[in-house]
């Protein structure tokens, strides 16, 4: 695990030349630890390893702010150290020139977006649960429920530093399997993917992925599966993972995934199959279409699926089953092509659905003789794929 810590020079000297210094030496052989002191600092450690995790240990800081974006804008998990500045007493210090302008434009939006915050006291925890935007206030509602204790070995007699690294590292470790869509790179999602399209594969055809995917497959090492397996739970798609992984005569540790340390869901998904028999919305309408074209259960169902795929969409539900129920429909239903082409334009759906092939056909591999119409590749597309990508889909 390759974790970058972000802290600006002229931070407490404590923290720069006591704290930090005892944590990493406290955490040799656990974690591969690095310290940068600037958004270049930042980039230039990045570009030569992708971070699992960046640690940012400075507050009320434009440079926070800009490290912060860069790490959203980059898809890595951020831990947040605030090292008691968000104590009632700190945030009193400069408080109408300084804090307040701060929490409202950026400092917030930090504390809320952080994987995790981590307090050195259960009284510092407390406050930062209680976090308003003036110190005299209690919240009635928390910014972020995922504060953790580590104690400074520095400050607490109880604990010496590798106890604190211990502690320190099952904290990096929640955060890693509480979101592990996040920390996998490119190879593990193209495995994955892989292994759901052989999983799905009830043909030869289909249970054909090109050999190089495969030699990535078999590369693997039991972290990699640990984010594969973690993410396909989340999902609802952990049974097609595991056909694959069969189909392929792969020895694969299967993780119990409720014994793992994790924190509480931020998005509520419906990992539950689409239904194929009643639409969410258009259902009258579909019928109504249905019956003009004499259309039979078979092209309903795709209708209905392709309905509900956007209505998951558009509710904030959608998970990854729903894409492989699409991809499953599409490529093993035997249906009129021309038929569901114009129930899908009557509908007004028409364009949504080729911009959602284009999707299967760029993740799932869906070959071109089971796609029934023209795919559409445009901005569309991509806020699609966005949109995916920032649910943690694909």
């Amino acid at each position: 695990m390759l974790v970058l810590h972000y802290i600006e020079e002229n931070m407490n000297a404590d923290i720069t030349k006591k704290y930090m210094p005892a944590l990493i030496q406290g955490m040799a052989g656990m974690a591969d630890n690095r310290i940068v002191s600037s958004v270049k600092e930042l980039t230039t450690a990045a570009d030569n390893a992708r971070p699992d995790i960046v640690h940012i240990h400075t507050c009320w800081s434009i440079g926070t702010w800009q490290v912060e974006r860069w790490c959203r804008k980059h898809r890595i998990p951020v831990v947040f150290s605030p090292h008691r500045q968000l104590e009632p007493w700190h945030m009193a210090h400069h408080y109408w020139l300084k804090k307040l302008p701060m929490l409202l434009l950026f400092q917030k939006g930090i504390i809320k977006r952080a994987k995790a915050i981590q307090t050195v006291t259960k009284q510092e925890e407390s406050n930062v649960l209680l976090l308003d935007y003036h110190p005299a206030i209690s919240g009635s509602k928390t910014w972020n429920k995922r504060v953790v204790t580590v104690k400074n070995c520095l400050n607490d007699g109880s604990i010496d530093n590798r106890m604190m690294a211990y502690d320190m590292k099952a904290l990096y470790q929640k955060v890693a399997d509480s979101y592990p869509f996040l920390i996998m790179d490119e190879k593990e999602k193209t495995a994955e993917n892989a292994l759901l399209r052989l999983g799905m594969a009830k043909d030869d055809v289909s249970a054909t992925i090109p050999q190089e995917i495969k030699d990535i497959i078999t590369r693997l090492d039991d972290v990699s599966w640990r984010k594969i397996q973690l993410h396909s739970y989340d999902e609802g798609i952990t049974e097609d993972l595991w056909k694959g992984i069969v189909s392929m005569n792969l020895s694969v540790k299967d993780i119990n995934i409720g014994s793992i340390k994790r924190f509480d869901k931020e998005r509520n998904k419906n990992i539950e199959h689409l239904s194929t028999d009643k639409a969410k919305n258009k259902q009258l309408r579909l019928e109504e279409i249905a019956d003009e074209e004499k259309a039979t259960p078979n092209e309903i169902m795709i209708c209905t699926l392709m309905l509900n795929l956007r209505h998951e969409i558009r509710k904030g539900t959608l998970s990854k089953v729903h894409i492989n129920d699409v991809y499953t429909a599409l490529r093993f239903t035997d249906y009129d092509e021309d038929k569901v082409n114009r129930m899908l334009k009557f509908l007004r759906i028409k364009t949504f659905s080729s911009r959602i092939l284009q999707i299967l056909k760029d993740s799932l591999y869906l070959e071109d003789g089971f796609i029934p119409f023209e795919t559409i590749n445009d901005r569309g597309t991509t806020r699609i794929k966005n949109h995916l990508l920032n649910t943690d889909i694909l």
